[in-house]
């Protein structure tokens, strides 16, 4: 797509595009976009609505939104979160959730405990949620939002 400045805006005209298969060794197009940072074609995908499955994953279980969590791509954040099918709290193999993808990155955790579906207190397999990594880390701002998001309150020592 690179070589080619209107190519996805002309592949995405056709009807019968398929959006949510790999091509080839590759990833499925928006979990590719996200990974090689084209964040402006992950967003021309995502305005695809139904024809788009949000949902899919790559070999790893990681799904687009936390994805698009760990590069810090808070616009794609928000457009996947719009999405009707959009699985807020799946797991990938390691057990993360998108919420654990912040990785104690204050202004994504903010915009993910904005929206009442996300759950805090999702362990990954390591049995530690986002509210145990953050105060390890000494994230003080993540832990505080996420305890109030979990209706939680108590002082740092």
């Amino acid at each position: 797509f690179h070589r080619y400045p209107r190519g996805p805006y002309t592949v995405l005209q056709y009807p019968k595009v398929i959006f949510n298969h790999g091509w080839g060794i590759y990833e499925p197009p928006l979990l590719f976009s996200i990974e090689q940072d084209h964040m402006e074609i992950a967003l021309l995908l995502l305005a695809q609505g139904e024809r788009l499955d949000v949902k899919i994953r790559n070999k790893w279980g990681g799904a687009a939104l936390s994805m698009a969590i760990r590069r810090g791509y808070i616009t794609v954040v928000d457009r996947i979160l719009r999405h009707r099918h959009v699985k807020v709290n799946s797991v990938d193999n390691p057990g993360r959730t998108a919420l654990s993808a912040s990785e104690g990155n204050c202004a994504m955790v903010l915009r993910l405990v904005a929206d009442a579906r996300i759950k805090a207190d999702i362990e990954d397999n390591a049995m530690e949620s986002p509210l145990i990594v953050a105060r390890r880390w000494g994230h003080t701002e993540v832990a505080l939002q996420l305890q109030l998001h979990m209706g939680l309150y108590f002082e740092f020592s």
